[in-house]
């Protein structure tokens, strides 16, 4: 179910006492093969009567999810939905029903590293600020040195995978696919001045091309700036750092303003062909309650539960204190999107035009020339989906 074991066991452990006539039998699985695994099994109707149904596995698996709909509304007063933000509800629901209950989230941020300005007397990011106000200071951040282990970027780029080249097409006024999801839109002028923009950094020079960089990323203490970023990594990587002094900012905002960053949940549902439905959502719904919250908060988890998250963070004795401006997170979900819902998104993304972003940034393709190109070879693969 989770990458930790011992902290899943805990979990059970509470569950089996508050529900001693329950027993739940988990299924351990190595985070890597965990998609495969439910795959595999769902393909057998062997799934698991709970599975961990996250936001950007919703579309794909909606197929398998139980409509929770009447047990949400039945047990609307205990689960307390109002402790959880809007947004995060939202992106529990698939047309128009409940299909999940949230863990945590993680929404797409401005990481900075403080030592770096400080050194080059450079002002802080603002919630105000543009691309071009971002660029810039990248730049004047940015410093190279005959000593490749001494230089000094001025951002990471994001490369591999949609992170930040989704978001930016977002916030320059463009979209992935129409609102059928039945064509791309890469090559809109919108999309275009995106992949623009975001080729720039590399033809700019304050972010390296892939393979050029330095060998470790924002943790390294080599970049000023981390666009995008997860805060599974404030506990889990970032704040382990002794070395490493940072915060977190809105992501500036595109010529279409903030909104388009990501928003992803960790979430839970069940499966429909389970012949346990009560009991699975009794599990489900202690999953998402205040008491696993605070338990998931202390591990390091950006809980769904405001009052929990806002109670562990102010909490001076915090093992994993959360950086000096997280609350920008309730700013950042306001105007950050989900994923598209489609069930072959990810094969889009990664497979289909993924490939020719990476031919940009090796330099054997224009911004322009790979938008026309993935754009074309979306819509080839869709066509062929819809026969």
């Amino acid at each position: 179910m989770d990458l930790d074991r011992r902290h899943y066991e805990r979990l059970l452990d509470r569950f089996h006492e508050l529900h001693p006539e329950i027993r739940v039998a988990p299924r351990w699985v190595p985070a890597s093969q965990y998609q495969t695994k439910f795959k595999i099994l769902a393909a057998a109707g062997l799934e698991p009567d709970v599975f961990m149904a996250g936001d950007v596995w919703a579309a794909y698996l909606a197929p398998f999810l139980l409509d929770l709909t009447p047990f949400v509304e039945r047990d609307r007063e205990a689960l307390d939905l109002e402790d959880i933000p809007p947004r995060l509800l939202e992106a529990c629901q698939y047309e128009g029903s409940w299909w999940m209950m949230p863990r945590s989230f993680t929404v797409s941020l401005l990481y900075y590293n403080t030592d770096i300005f400080d050194a080059a007397n450079e002002p802080y990011p603002n919630s105000t600020w543009t691309w071009d106000e971002y660029f810039d200071a990248a730049r004047r951040l940015t410093r190279e040195t005959s000593d490749a282990r001494a230089s000094v970027w001025g951002s990471t780029i994001v490369t591999g995978w949609w992170g930040e080249w989704l978001t930016l097409v977002r916030q320059a006024g463009g979209r992935l696919f129409d609102e059928e999801i039945t064509r791309c839109l890469l090559d809109s002028p919108e999309s275009l001045e995106a992949i623009r923009f975001y080729m720039s950094k590399i033809e700019g020079g304050i972010a390296p091309a892939p393979g050029r960089g330095p060998a470790l990323g924002f943790e390294g203490g080599r970049y000023a700036m981390h666009w995008g970023g997860h805060t599974n990594e404030w506990a889990s990587l970032f704040g382990k750092l002794e070395n490493l002094n940072w915060d977190v900012e809105l992501l500036p905002s595109g010529p279409a303003g903030t909104r388009g960053a990501e928003l992803a949940i960790d979430a839970y549902g069940v499966a429909r062909t389970t012949d346990v439905a009560e009991a699975s959502w009794q599990l489900v719904k202690f999953l998402a309650s205040s008491e696993a919250a605070e338990l998931n908060a202390q591990y390091g988890f950006l809980v769904a539960r405001q009052s929990v998250l806002e109670s562990v963070f102010a909490d001076p004795e915090n093992p994993n204190p959360p950086p000096r401006n997280w609350r920008c997170i309730y700013m950042a979900i306001e105007t950050a999107e989900s994923i598209p819902r489609s069930p072959n998104f990810i094969e889009i993304a990664i497979d289909v035009i993924q490939p020719e972003f990476d031919r940009m940034t090796a330099g054997l393709l224009s911004p322009d020339e790979a938008c026309v190109r993935a754009t074309a070879a979306a819509n080839a693969y869709i066509r062929v989906l819809s026969r």
